[in-house]
């Protein structure tokens, strides 16, 4: 299980979404391997080719990772700020209809409690890029 933080950091590799970080998370015992690992072992990840193993292992050893950590951290100060959290794939919180879809996202931001009548509970999700 990938902590929340560091969910953060990956998912902002290019070409890295919810479905590669699960995968990511499967194949590496310890989510501390992946800051380590070769192009190499990436390659070994089901869903990752040659070519994103290599932009993988650049983007955590270039200074994109102290971007991306720096990010990171603001992002769980605001939304520490609102009195939000984060819950993860992994959280036994998250909903179950949910890991059903196709591509389910990786983490999920909230603000306020999950409440056992919200299985039946529609939620809007929106874009990454809002203009």
């Amino acid at each position: 299980m990938i902590p929340a933080f560091d969910l953060l950091v990956l998912n902002q590799i290019p070409n890295i979404g919810s479905n590669r970080l699960r995968m990511l998370s499967s194949h590496f015992e310890d989510y501390t391997q992946i800051y380590d690992a070769s192009p190499k072992e990436f390659a070994r990840v089901e869903g990752i080719h040659k070519k994103i193993a290599s932009q993988i292992s650049h983007f955590l050893k270039s200074d994109d990772l102290d971007l991306a950590k720096k990010h990171a951290e603001k992002q769980l100060s605001m939304i520490n700020k609102i009195g939000g959290g984060i819950i993860t794939y992994w959280d036994k919180n998250y909903p179950e209809l949910l890991k059903k879809i196709y591509d389910p996202p990786v983490f999920l931001f909230l603000r306020g409690m999950f409440d056992p009548s919200d299985r039946y509970s529609l939620a809007i999700v929106g874009t990454r890029t809002p203009t």
